[in-house]
């Protein structure tokens, strides 16, 4: 079932927004066949993948055009081509931390809303971040409601303006 399931997406030509565990990476050993637009391994699932670091920056996958490694309480490593490879960190923005099951989940959903809705790498990692450090609030594995995403990225702006 996996096969054609892996088949039926790769032959779509659809872009592809993957949370991949290290089994199946090394599985195919890269995802070319894919229109694989972005993956967010957590920082031991990309070392297993056999990803490296140069400089405190990730360096990307084969196969991969966007690259986001969460580090957990420390932000999230984005690497991306546009025009050029282009790296960027992001700052973990959570103050409270009561419960993390559900904030990489929380990444990838955000991260693909906001890219199929045309907003670029950089601020849509930014918007996913944002919205994780919200879910990572809840004593209780909870979604971040719409109201709750923009009261968050309100704060976001005005701490940086």
């Amino acid at each position: 079932a996996d096969h054609v399931r892996t088949s039926i997406i790769a032959d779509s030509g659809l872009p592809t927004f993957i949370d991949c565990k290290p089994e199946l990476f090394k599985e195919r050993n890269s995802f070319g066949r894919f229109s694989c637009v972005a993956m967010t391994p957590n920082a031991n699932e990309y070392r297993e993948m056999g990803g490296k670091w140069e400089n405190e920056q990730v360096v990307g996958l084969p196969g991969i055009h966007e690259l986001l490694v969460t580090c957990g309480k420390t932000g999230i490593n984005l690497v991306y081509e546009d025009e050029k490879l282009e790296h960027a960190y992001i700052p973990a923005l959570a103050q409270e931390v009561f419960n993390v099951t559900g904030a990489g989940d929380t990444v990838l959903a955000v991260y693909t809303w906001a890219r199929c809705g045309g907003i670029p790498p950089l601020e849509a990692t930014v918007l996913a971040s944002v919205a994780a450090a919200e879910v990572v609030k809840k004593e209780k594995t909870e979604v971040v409601t719409r109201g709750e995403l923009i009261e968050a990225l309100e704060k976001y702006f005005e701490s940086r303006s």
